[in-house]
């Protein structure tokens, strides 16, 4: 099956964006939506020039202003009756009059309509609009009763008191029959609404022809048939409300509005307007000169129907004729808008294709071939989910499923195609669900070598990034021990001092010094040379790194001191630590290169932060511990 998409749906995708030059499109793409991608061909919409508007008419506008007249309408009657004035019950003296029931159901009728017409239809309005409906239903389908039954249930004077004998009336008071039954078919389709869209067209054009029915009558002065003549008639302004009525709960279909395709730009609804003023205007301007002829004494009624026939097929033939050549246009110019698609679809450089709804190729242009190197024809019927590369087809499926199964606009998304040769091509798609989601058009650009300059530039920015980090650990870290450097700490010191004076904790946790200095390494570097003390100085530093926590501070402080400061642990843990650490350093044999194990100890002076959360005072005083451990022999660890 191929597929013929529109020319409206290829200018949809005409404005997805993209730049035409390659180097705007490395960075990003376009942002603005109304760019226009070349070649820049007019397509014209079929039926209308490409300039002119047409304002999409719909009947759901009717729906508030119909009940509105309604309402209108009834109001104007009560106040007829309620001060006597016959040009308020009718149109005009001497006609029939409206009678109050049918009065009251126009109110009730009305602003049910009227409520149902409101754009959130749920809740209050919804139930509003329900019970007011179905109470019009409920009079009226009561005065059918008394029709029935001829019974009388005490409802025709209830408001008001009309006197016997009046015009078409033969019960004082009493709605029409027509009204009654109009008034019920009116009901139903308005309480049925959506979910039943053929229904509710059926109710109300009965509604309609019977209320039609009226108005000729009085038009033409025609008596009521035999089977009606016993029952009050139908009054014209009830007629016409009724007419105005129908048309507005029409309108409550919203979205089912039969008459929304008819009354748009396309050549179907100039048809359908065209031939909607013929086939109502024909009729009725024939059966007017028909009564006219024979009143007038020019013939007689069996000669007036065959002159009302013969005119009446006259005209249709007319219009028949009129309407054929419109529809000649009509196609001429839908064939020129064709051509123009089909001539834009095979002239785009970008990749143009037709999917139907499981994504399989329905129709493609000619730069398939060109870009892609799939030769004509080679891409129909076959799965665009067999070129996708396998590490794309996860993310692509997805994307699929959104948008052919919600109706979801496609718009940048990137994935790799299997190119003719077996090599894959990075391409950006935008696509579009057609109205009845039965195929998508989309466009796609090969940026393949957009993706590989975008690659080769990420690549260049992860190694400025890494060198960068490389450069930034070489300043704050110490080489020969790995541990963080001197001007690392004193950095480091004012940030943590402050964030302990933001913690604002009842018990801020301890915080202790540990000083390590390394016994008699000048007289390691005197006899073993500086090779053998740095080894010895990364083996402690080693020992540091493993034995303290992430959070905890510990740099080299200068030659071979050594500093740590412990988040959490007061003096006492801290001696222990250090304690811990002095006795495993000295219990290590240190191979250096020497002619025998090397074994070095450490002393260490211990102290811890005061109230004021000063570092400096706690190291002032660990140093006096760290002496105080000199002093006294080396090997040990002193502290409060």
């Amino acid at each position: 099956m191929t597929v013929v998409p529109r020319a409206e749906d290829y200018r949809g995708l005409a404005t997805c964006g993209f730049d035409r030059d390659p180097d705007r499109n490395t960075a990003t793409r376009k942002r603005d939506p109304t760019t226009v991608i070349a070649p820049a061909i007019p397509l014209p919409q079929p039926g209308r020039p490409a300039a002119a508007t047409f304002p999409v008419l719909t009947l759901a506008g009717w729906s508030s202003r119909g009940g509105t007249a309604a309402l209108v309408v009834g109001t104007i009657v009560l106040l007829g009756w309620w001060l006597d004035v016959d040009t308020l019950k009718g149109l005009w003296p001497g006609l029939l009059t409206m009678k109050p029931n049918t009065a009251v159901c126009f109110l009730l009728m009305g602003a049910g309509v009227v409520a149902l017409a409101r754009p959130a239809i749920a809740g209050r309005h919804r139930v509003a609009g329900t019970v007011l409906v179905g109470a019009a239903a409920g009079l009226a389908a009561a005065t059918l009763s008394q029709y029935l039954t001829s019974r009388d249930l005490g409802i025709d004077q209830l408001l008001f008191r009309e006197p016997a004998g009046q015009i078409g009336t033969v019960v004082a008071g009493r709605m029409a029959p027509m009204t009654g039954v109009c008034f019920v078919l009116l009901a139903v389709a308005a309480l049925v609404r959506t979910r039943a869209p053929r229904l509710v067209l059926f109710l109300c054009g009965a509604a309609l022809a019977l209320a039609a029915l009226n108005v000729f009558d009085f038009v033409f002065d025609a008596r009521a048939p035999t089977f009606l003549a016993g029952s009050t008639q139908m009054a014209l302004n009830t007629a016409l409300t009724i007419g105005v009525l129908a048309i507005a709960i029409i309108g409550l279909l919203g979205a089912a509005d039969p008459f929304k395709s008819l009354t748009g730009p396309s050549s179907t609804g100039i048809l359908f307007r065209r031939l909607l003023v013929i086939s109502i205007a024909a009729p009725i301007l024939m059966a007017g000169l028909r009564l006219q002829g024979q009143r007038l004494g020019w013939y007689d009624t069996s000669y007036g129907i065959s002159l009302m026939l013969v005119g009446t097929i006259g005209l249709g033939l007319v219009a028949i004729l009129k309407l054929a050549g419109s529809a000649r246009a009509e196609e001429t110019k839908r064939q020129g808008a064709e051509l123009e698609r089909d001539r834009f679809f095979e002239l785009s450089l970008d990749l143009l294709v037709v999917f139907d709804a499981d994504g399989r190729f329905q129709k493609v242009n000619r730069s398939w071939e060109r870009l892609m190197g799939y030769p004509d024809g080679a891409l129909i019927g076959r799965s665009s989910f067999d070129l996708l590369h396998p590490d794309d087809r996860e993310r692509t499926m997805a994307e699929a499923e959104r948008h052919f199964g919600e109706g979801e606009e496609i718009r940048g998304f990137e994935n790799r195609y299997r190119h003719a040769d077996g090599t894959y091509r990075w391409l950006e798609w935008m696509s579009r669900m057609s109205p009845d989601l039965s195929v998508a058009y989309a466009v796609a650009r090969d940026v393949s070598e957009r993706r590989r300059r975008d690659d080769r530039r990420h690549h260049r920015e992860q190694v400025l990034v890494a060198q960068n980090t490389t450069l930034t650990e070489h300043a704050i870290r110490d080489p020969l021990t790995g541990l963080h450097n001197r001007r690392y700490f004193d950095e480091a010191v004012p940030r943590l001092e402050r964030s302990w004076r933001r913690d604002r904790a009842a018990e801020p946790p301890p915080v202790s010094v540990i000083l390590f200095d390394l016994d008699h390494f000048g007289k390691i570097n005197k006899q073993h040379g500086h090779q053998v003390g740095d080894a010895v100085l990364r083996e402690f530093g080693r020992m540091l790194r493993e034995r303290f926590r992430g959070n905890d501070l510990v740099a080299r402080y200068g030659g071979e001191e050594f500093v740590a400061i412990l988040v959490g642990s007061t003096s006492a843990d801290a001696v222990r630590i250090a304690e811990g650490i002095r006795a495993e350093f000295e219990a290590l044999a240190i191979d250096a290169g020497t002619d025998g194990p090397l074994r070095v100890t450490v002393s260490a002076g211990c102290a811890q932060v005061g109230d004021d959360r000063s570092t400096t005072a706690a190291l002032t005083l660990a140093d006096l511990w760290l002496s105080q451990a000199k002093r006294a022999g080396r090997n040990q660890v002193i502290g409060l």
